[in-house]
């Protein structure tokens, strides 16, 4: 009779820590779909070299459509982002005397998962 509680106890336990292992995966893949990019930043250069500034950046959600828009800054030719969904993004560089550059995020990832800060490549522009 003791050998049968025991069994039926273990037996208990197994489940109850299958039951809650689900949960918790479950759980933990509901909340990575609301994940983050915390910034999403890189660099516009001229071909022949130095910094770009004043490029229009545009950026575009591959699933949800939402546009976000930002500038080169005067100095480095950086821009950035913050708090972007964790997703593709087509990007568009423009500046007035350049010929267009069109990417998306997936050819310019070089590391990063969700939640952390990417740097795209630095992306360089020709003279028209």
């Amino acid at each position: 009779m003791k050998k049968k509680l025991v069994v039926i106890l273990f037996l208990s336990c197994v489940i109850m820590t299958s039951i809650i292992s689900c949960l918790i995966t479950h759980n933990s893949n509901a909340a990575a779909t609301n994940e983050i990019i915390v910034r999403l930043y890189g660099e516009v250069k001229k071909r022949t070299g130095g910094s770009l500034e004043k490029v229009r950046v545009k950026i575009k959600g591959i699933e949800d459509g939402k546009v976000y828009k930002d500038k080169t800054d005067r100095w480095k030719g950086e821009y950035e982002f913050y708090d972007l969904p964790y997703m593709e993004y087509s990007m568009t560089f423009r500046k007035k005397g350049y010929k267009t550059v069109k990417t998306n995020t997936t050819e310019r990832f070089l590391s990063g998962d969700k939640g952390d800060e990417i740097e795209l490549e630095t992306i360089y522009m020709d003279k028209k």
